[in-house]
């Protein structure tokens, strides 16, 4: 009886987790990007870097347009699923792709929970279209946002705006 009863809740947990909808991002890439007006690829890069290392993340590679970052996984259902023999502890593998086309930049994000890490038996499970995505998308919306700003107060103001300035 408690096995059937334990069958029966294993079987509506899978249920209820099988139901829930994958996040799709409207993008070109089908994940989280974003196109900030300007060359603005070093600037981003800088707030990348602090916002991932101050959550705790390593960074594996740096380059100008490409930066990987990895994090021990510390989501316990996500653990159990990804671990193996040969690695218990999963890693969490962001990276960031950067591209400054014409006087625009582009940030793409990837994201992927990897067993292995390091191995010849690497297994790379992407969850671009997992929750964690949206959060990522949101990181981005709000780091187009602070650039944006910071880029908008160093603007010198026209001619117009002098004079109504200097009016007051």
């Amino acid at each position: 009886m408690k096995r059937t009863a334990f069958i029966f809740i294993l079987l509506f947990v899978f249920f209820l987790i099988a139901c829930v909808a994958p996040v799709v991002h409207n993008t070109n890439s089908g994940r989280p990007e974003i196109t900030i007006a300007g060359k603005v690829g070093d600037q981003a890069i800088a707030r990348i870097m602090d916002r991932m290392l101050s959550h705790s993340y390593s960074v594996k590679t740096a380059t100008n347009n490409f930066l990987v970052f990895e994090k021990p996984i510390d989501n316990i259902w996500l653990k159990a699923l990804m671990s193996s023999r040969y690695d218990s502890t999963p890693i969490i593998r962001t990276t960031f792709s950067i591209i400054e086309i014409a006087e625009t930049t582009r940030i793409v994000i990837a994201l992927m929970a990897v067993s292995n890490s390091g191995s010849a038996f690497e297994r790379i499970t992407s969850l671009d279209n997992n929750q964690a995505s949206v959060e990522a998308a949101e990181f981005l919306n709000n780091l187009k946002t602070q650039i944006e700003n910071a880029n908008n107060k160093h603007k010198p103001t026209s001619k117009k705006n002098k004079k109504q300035l200097m009016a007051k």
